[in-house]
């Protein structure tokens, strides 16, 4: 049996052993969030400076686009002016001629290296939502017009080899799909302005 003197002497030697303990367990666990506190910011710092260098990319690639479509548009409007003439019979009318004309258009190229670079890393889901809805909205028309341009105009001159020399249909579907690109090229740039004034 402990005597009352010895049952003291354990009780100290087992709370001061417990005490320390406790203390390095203490130690442990402030040093881990600490670690752990560090790594968050750190984290947080790295993502904040992929989303700005994002931001700053997509604001190049956006101001190259923008400008190609700015300067196809004059040329879209006078070609349709070209097209009406041509329907008013104030222009003179030749099949070949006309196909040589819509041959020479310039195929649509913009750019959405930033977009696909950016969807692929995962940085997109920290960006801002209201941002990443124009960016969104923006390149899906992009998509959209380089798609009803390119692929377009490829079947505007087929079909007008199909038509023969049938003036009327020729004319008619060429000044449909130059209202459509105009019509999309407008909607755009549009998409452009606002989203370029959102990344600034």
């Amino acid at each position: 049996m402990f005597r009352v003197p010895q049952l003291r002497a354990l009780q100290v030697e087992l709370s001061s052993g417990v005490g320390l303990i406790i203390f390095e367990s203490l130690l442990m666990v402030g040093s881990i969030l600490g670690a752990l506190a560090i790594d968050s910011w750190s984290n947080d710092k790295e993502v904040a400076a992929l989303v700005a260098h994002s931001s700053k990319a997509f604001q190049q690639e956006i101001k190259h686009n923008s400008q190609w479509v700015e300067s196809s548009n004059p040329y879209q409007h006078g070609i349709r002016s070209i097209v009406q003439e041509m329907q008013a019979g104030t222009i003179p009318f030749q099949a070949d001629e006309f196909r040589q004309m819509l041959g020479g258009a310039q195929k649509v190229v913009l750019r959405q290296s930033t977009w696909d670079t950016v969807v692929g890393t995962g940085v997109l889901a920290e960006m801002d939502f209201e941002l990443v809805s124009a960016l969104s909205l923006t390149y899906s028309l992009q998509r959209r017009l380089q798609v009803s341009y390119n692929d377009g105009l490829t079947d505007l001159i087929r079909n007008s080899y199909i038509l023969g020399d049938n003036k009327n249909a020729i004319l008619f579907d060429a000044l449909r799909y130059l209202n459509n690109i105009i019509e999309a090229e407008a909607e755009l740039t549009e998409a452009y302005l606002q989203v370029g004034e959102m990344l600034k």
